[in-house]
């Protein structure tokens, strides 16, 4: 450990352990949690997924081990991401609030427990409302894999007990309206109850990559009785890259290596373009329609020591983003 280094170390020990036992001595720990520290679920459905992320990150230099969570309420499950993380890591305390099994308003505490390197506690709250008159089944959308360029509709019921007059007025989302369609169909009403189908469909023109939002359901209850719905799901290319990322190295200036890579679709395809950020990097261009493409990659080192990165542009036929190619290279002399 160089002198710097122990200087650092020794200024954060001075402040917590000069400090130990009071709230000001825990500071060092809640600075990681850079985002808020307490969550509001509001108004909830029975059986909705209601789930929350606090992230933290390791703002200092030596690393950072949570020992534990544990929450004031079984109305709450707590887990943690990542327990032990290095500098400038971070991880996230997940936050599950037991729809199923509470009703009524509800709020946990969580104390997140850091033994090293240092001793130091971080509280957390949680709270919603639970109500046992609306329950969605089920309690969230999954979309799961949706090829690009495709669609894909998930159905929902939504049950209320209590009140025949009872409807939904109007579903809003966080999500962009034009990618994302919701349709009612009114199954029952009478004798106290009131059941609706709701379909929500994922357009055809979401880009690829993670897609996670909420659908805001406001009734006729108003304003303030509106339940979040959550819906997830991944848009995966209508063209695979494999690998996305080419790690090489150490090597020496001037070698020259070949790899290969895979583009594969459900239908032939054909390669329009590849677009190499340097002359380093050279992908060959096949010319006919195929399923798999198996491609070779040449990279030749040059005389810049040190970590090297390159990156392709490859379009296809098919349409959608541009895939990127990468290429990580260390180059050292022997």
């Amino acid at each position: 450990m160089n002198l710097l280094r122990i200087i650092k170390f020794a200024a954060l020990a001075v402040t917590v352990l000069g400090m130990h036992g009071t709230a000001s001595g825990q500071q060092w720990a809640r600075k990681m949690f850079t985002g808020e520290t307490t969550h509001d679920f509001g108004i909830l459905a029975a059986d909705a997924d209601a789930v929350h992320r606090f992230e933290f990150k390791n703002l200092f230099e030596e690393d950072i081990h949570v020992a534990s969570v544990s929450t004031s309420c079984n109305c709450t499950i707590a887990s943690i991401e990542k327990q032990t993380l290095k500098t400038h890591e971070t991880s996230a305390i997940i936050a599950r609030f037991n729809t199923s099994a509470f009703r009524g308003q509800k709020q946990a505490t969580l104390t997140v427990r850091i033994d090293r390197p240092y001793y130091a506690e971080v509280q957390l709250i949680v709270r919603g409302n639970i109500r046992g008159n609306v329950a969605f089944e089920p309690g969230s959308i999954q979309f799961g894999d949706v090829k690009q360029g495709t669609k894909s509709a998930k159905r929902i019921t939504v049950n209320h007990r209590g009140s025949d007059r009872w409807e939904i007025r109007d579903v809003k989302t966080t999500f962009d309206m034009n990618q994302i369609k919701v349709s009612l169909d009114e199954n029952l009403r009478g004798n106290g109850a009131v059941q609706y189908d709701m379909t929500v469909q994922l357009q055809d023109n979401v880009p690829a990559g993670y897609v996670q939002g909420e659908l805001i359901i406001e009734t006729s209850e108003g304003q303030n009785m509106r339940y979040p719905l959550v819906f997830k799901g991944r848009v995966v290319p209508s063209v695979e890259l494999s690998p996305e990322i080419l790690t090489l190295g150490p090597i020496n200036p001037g070698t020259v290596i070949e790899k290969k890579i895979l583009l594969k679709a459900d239908t032939p395809f054909r390669i329009t373009s590849i677009e190499c950020s340097d002359k380093c990097l050279e992908i060959e261009t096949p010319n006919e329609p195929k399923k798999l493409h198996l491609m070779t990659v040449k990279y030749t080192a040059g005389e810049e020591l040190g970590q090297q990165e390159y990156q392709a542009q490859i379009t296809t036929d098919l349409g959608g983003e541009a895939m990127i190619f990468k290429t990580i290279a260390t180059v050292e002399e022997k």
